[in-house]
């Protein structure tokens, strides 16, 4: 009995040490009327990614197919729980949809080894009749892929950690500092 401990831990030793692919076929998932974080375990022993699950996610979810990619899975599965997805630092990050304040929507956003100021401009152009003003030097590189259409206010808050920075908005200009919270003028 020793022995077979033994053998198993070393086995998933040797499979945590391999890289995983980012986006694999997966062969088959069947799941019905699950709760939504107990799906997301499944399919992570499955495949093997990682997931960070955001407040705010719950409810039961249903699915059923045979060789479909994991995004395709993570979306529908997220989508049922009105849920939306991003790939960040190669894990899957799951969250609860936001209001959309501004009623502006950005269908696909990937950004990729840009600077931070060029990847806030690309947010920025999707809300072109926004004014806006920055404060700062943004110096450090955007990697950044969303996949389905998001409100435009949570775009920018998945730039601005790049760069250490926040934003606010007074009398309809988003005001956005890098290092610090923003305070109102």
């Amino acid at each position: 009995m020793v022995g077979t401990a033994a053998i198993a831990l070393l086995v998933l030793g040797q499979a945590a040490a391999r890289p995983v692919e980012l986006n694999p076929e997966v062969a088959s998932f069947h799941i019905e009327n699950l709760e939504f974080r107990t799906a997301l375990q499944l399919l992570s022993r499955q495949v093997g990614a990682t997931f960070e699950i955001r407040p705010g996610l719950q409810g039961k979810v249903t699915f059923s197919a045979k060789r479909v990619l994991l995004s395709t899975i993570v979306r529908h599965l997220a989508i049922q729980v009105d849920g939306g997805y991003e790939v960040r630092d190669g894990k899957y990050v799951v969250f609860a949809k936001e209001t959309n304040p501004s009623g502006v929507t950005i269908p696909y956003l990937e950004i990729d080894k840009r600077l931070a100021m060029d990847a806030l401009r690309e947010v920025f152009r999707h809300h072109p009749k926004a004014k806006w003003e920055v404060e700062g030097t943004f110096r450090d590189g955007v990697n950044l892929k969303i996949e389905e259409e998001v409100p435009f206010e949570f775009a920018l808050r998945r730039v601005l950690p790049h760069a250490q920075g926040d934003y606010q908005v007074s009398k309809g200009v988003y005001y956005v500092q890098v290092g610090e919270v923003v305070k109102v003028r």
